[in-house]
């Protein structure tokens, strides 16, 4: 078992990919892990075990608001999206540009394969 680094709200180290816990202002202590970098700047990006995600909070920028390809009536993982690239409106209609072409798949094209996958023998 690997021991976790306890550092507190101004030590938060965005190039630490090891899981991290901090302290927040209430007391708790919160995990927080890296999730990937972002489809557009390539910024390093986390996630809380809580969910807590808010960019107010000691994650800044850093914070994921990943692309859910089910939002977007298509079929895929989830894209991970830094939270400066996701609230500009550029960006993030660059990032769905991208999700949809590169990584997820429309849900008829997916029926087509299947139909198709016997076509070959």
């Amino acid at each position: 078992m690997t021991e976790e680094k306890k550092i507190y709200v101004r030590e938060f180290d965005p190039d630490l990919r090891a899981p991290q816990v901090i302290h927040d202002w209430s007391g708790t202590a919160r995990v927080i892990r890296y999730v990937g970098r972002c489809i557009i700047c390539v910024r390093p990006t986390f996630e809380a075990d809580d969910g807590g995600n808010d960019p107010r909070g000691v994650m800044g920028d850093y914070a994921n608001q990943g692309l859910d390809a089910k939002s977007h009536g298509m079929v895929g993982d989830d894209v991970v999206l830094c939270w400066r690239c996701g609230n500009e409106e550029g960006s993030y209609k660059r990032a769905v540009w991208l999700a949809a072409h590169h990584y997820w798949q429309h849900p008829s094209d997916i029926a087509e394969d299947d139909e198709n996958q016997y076509d070959s023998y």
